[in-house]
């Protein structure tokens, strides 16, 4: 009976992914008499009593526990998982778990193969960054973020570009695996094009769709609020432009919807427009702007992540829009 009971217990296991996992053994981590407690005083501004790794993570998770707080939580997480390990590993894990099952579960969204590998990545990106991460420079939770981001996205792509497997004895072509479309795949090749750099793509990734408050962004890369917020506007118009580009150039029918514009797209890194090098930057208009007065006016409108329908998300057009005056 015993034997059996553990059978079942391996089968369920063999069935959970990655990060169901690390769940499992974390919850056996926070049990009474673990060992893997945060001692009372350890962080400034958290409960003068010991802490479990799990009733640490619903402070973290709290909006209003401050980002002070939260980064010497997490400075003192990953200070004992370095020293220490095991346990401590599998607490830091457990603590991020909300942030690395929100990664994992966008990057699965479109992805119609198992997703257990692409756990897996997310997993061990964050894993590698908790050996380096700089405790000394703020957001530490948010880079570690990133890094599981990158890890996973870069499973994602190589399961996208990995050959389709053939059907039987058939030698006909079949449709590229999902997801083809991935807004993160489409932001990586408007900077293979050359139409935004990857200093933008970051920021608009991290502020449109992680919902990171540009205030946040802006402290982290040392510039004022409006001055980052006048940098993304205008890379956002020349990313609109570019898949608006990609949308006119995809052949008529079959294509995916774009999951940006709606529309559909088909273009990948192998169907660019010819003569168009990758890497080249899309030449800039230098005409002179109409005077005010002559016929043409810009009608200035704002754009905020605030209101549905605005930004890379909702496509508005470019925020300069040529109006036509009456004649006098």
């Amino acid at each position: 009976m015993t034997q059996d009971r553990g059978r079942s217990t391996r089968l369920a296991a063999d069935r959970r992914g990655p990060l169901d996992n690390a769940m499992v053994a974390f919850a056996l981590v926070c049990e009474e008499g673990a060992g893997v407690v945060v001692p009372a005083g350890a962080v400034v501004g958290l409960a003068d009593r010991p802490l479990r790794p799990d009733e640490l993570r619903d402070v973290l998770l709290d909006p209003r526990t401050s980002n002070l707080v939260r980064d010497a939580a997490w400075a003192f997480l990953v200070t004992r998982a370095r020293g220490a390990g095991g346990d401590w590993v599998i607490a830091a894990v457990g603590v991020a778990m909300p942030a690395l099952g929100a990664v994992a579960a966008r990057l699965c969204r479109s992805f119609a193969a198992d997703p257990s590998d692409i756990h897996a990545e997310v997993l061990r990106g964050f894993l590698e960054a908790l050996a380096g991460v700089d405790l000394g420079a703020p957001a530490i939770v948010l880079r570690l973020r990133w890094a599981a981001y990158r890890a996973g996205l870069a499973a994602v792509r190589q399961a996208v570009d990995a050959p389709a497997p053939l059907s039987g004895d058939s030698f006909e072509s079949s449709q590229p695996a999902l997801p083809w479309g991935h807004p993160d795949l489409v932001l990586a090749d408007a900077v293979a094009e050359g139409a935004v750099t990857a200093w933008e793509v970051r920021l608009i990734g991290q502020t449109r769709l992680d919902d990171v408050p540009l205030a946040l962004a802006a402290a982290q890369r040392d510039m004022t609020y409006w001055a980052l917020a006048r940098r993304r506007l205008r890379a956002e118009q020349r990313l609109i432009a570019y898949i608006r580009d990609r949308i006119a150039d995809a052949p008529a029918g079959g294509a995916p919807p774009c999951p940006v514009l709606g529309g559909p797209t088909a273009v990948t890194p192998a169907t660019r427009r010819p003569g168009r090098a990758a890497g080249r930057a899309r030449p800039r208009d230098t005409r002179p702007p109409t005077r005010p007065g002559r016929g043409v006016h810009f009608a200035e409108d704002r754009m905020s992540k605030r209101r549905p329908g605005d930004g890379v998300g909702g496509c508005e057009e470019p925020t300069r829009r040529a109006t036509r005056r009456p004649q006098q």
